[in-house]
């Protein structure tokens, strides 16, 4: 019915230029006006919780609620950038990769080592590098580990991101890495990018920043799905003997797959790392919990699934923020939420998996599926 009153006078419109052309956005806002309807909203979050709140959105002191939950909003959709980045090697490519975390602390130790130890190094220019090593990087692990199959790729992706772990840690490179202390990058941060101060607004450019950087990740996976390269990966997920007989070469686009995500979750790391409270790029970054995490986030909201991760991504993190000062009290017992939340994220998961073993956004998509099926039957025996 909303497509009848949104064409009927379009169809009417005797310019074939012009017709085309709202036809073309009409269909553009029609098939995502959700997606719209939720990036309104993200961008004007800050000015949302402060009118809750009564607390200012650029105050002269970095306290108050808008400010605090803007941090939060940010570091979540960073970590659902990160999930969607292993959601496109997991959940569209079939490649389960213990690694994943790799590409992510690479973009920040990369990045502000080397504008630490070169003099006149531009941020930026120190970021596109960081990017060309995190290529380098999946093309090596991948041209590697991709030989292997099953369980032994698994463990040596492991093995080869905590041997970074380590190295990062490690005492021998102190004077590069910071060891275990980290690097601090609180001085070699451009004024720009820095989301500490509130009163000129600098904090809300850098969130607003990151909203702009979560949805053009979402598009660009969206678009890289569509596309030719992005089907014949599903091909490939789906039966990789197939694929390979009818000539396609299938190391190559996994190494594509590979090096598209691991491109994502390095940018990710360093926009994270402007975002950390300490000013501090830390082995921790590096660590299996940030593979674990978005494993975790895409089995949860859906594996396979491009809005999946974003909404248990989002869903935890917030509700973490939000639950930490909770307590439950049991009898007698009192029940810290924030010191148990690795347990209830361990129960959600397994709860998870056995009653939606597609996740949360698979399991709707499905039964939406089913429903439409069911329905178009009905019609059909109807009109027999």
């Amino acid at each position: 019915m909303i497509d009848r009153y949104v064409y009927s006078p379009i169809n009417k419109i005797e310019n074939p230029a012009l017709r085309s052309a709202l036809d073309g956005l009409a269909r553009l806002l029609l098939d995502n006006w959700l997606y719209l309807i939720a990036v309104l909203l993200l961008w004007r979050f800050p000015n949302i919780i402060a009118q809750m709140t009564d607390t200012e959105v650029t105050p002269q002191r970095p306290t108050g609620d808008s400010v605090f939950w803007q941090s939060i909003m940010a570091q979540s959709l960073l970590l659902a950038s990160l999930s969607m980045s292993y959601n496109l090697l997991f959940g569209y490519s079939g490649i389960v990769s213990f690694g994943h975390a790799l590409f992510f602390g690479t973009g920040g130790y990369v990045t502000f080592m080397l504008i630490a130890q070169i003099d006149g190094m531009s941020f930026y220019l120190a970021v596109l590098l960081a990017v060309v090593a995190s290529i380098a990087l999946s093309l090596i692990a991948g041209m590697v580990t991709l030989r292997l199959k099953g369980v032994y790729f698994t463990m040596f992706t492991l093995a080869f991101a905590e041997m970074f772990f380590v190295l990062a840690k490690s005492g021998t490179f102190r004077n590069y890495t910071g060891a275990e202390d980290g690097l601090v990058v609180r001085d070699i941060i451009p004024d720009a990018l820095n989301a500490t101060p509130t009163a000129d607004g600098s904090r809300l450019f850098m969130y607003r920043l990151t909203l702009v950087f979560f949805v053009l990740v979402f598009l660009a996976i969206r678009r890289y799905l569509s596309s030719p390269a992005g089907r014949v990966m599903l091909s490939i997920r789906e039966n990789e003997e197939r694929a390979r007989t009818i000539g396609y070469n299938t190391v190559r686009y996994k190494l594509l797959a590979m090096s598209f995500a691991g491109v994502i979750a390095t940018l990710t790391g360093i926009l994270f790392v402007l975002w950390s409270t300490d000013k501090r790029v830390k082995p921790d970054l590096l660590s299996l919990n940030y593979t674990v995490l978005p494993l975790l986030y895409t089995l949860i909201g859906g594996l396979g699934t491009l809005v999946g991760p974003v909404v248990s991504t989002l869903g935890l993190e917030l509700g973490e923020s939000y639950l930490r000062d909770k307590t439950i009290t049991v009898g007698s017992t009192t029940i810290s939420i924030a010191e148990q939340w690795d347990l209830f994220l361990g129960v959600l998961f397994i709860v998870s998996v056995m009653v939606l073993p597609n996740g949360i956004v698979g399991t709707w998509s499905k039964w939406r599926a089913e429903r439409r099926i069911k329905r178009m039957e009905h019609e059909l025996h109807a009109d027999t």
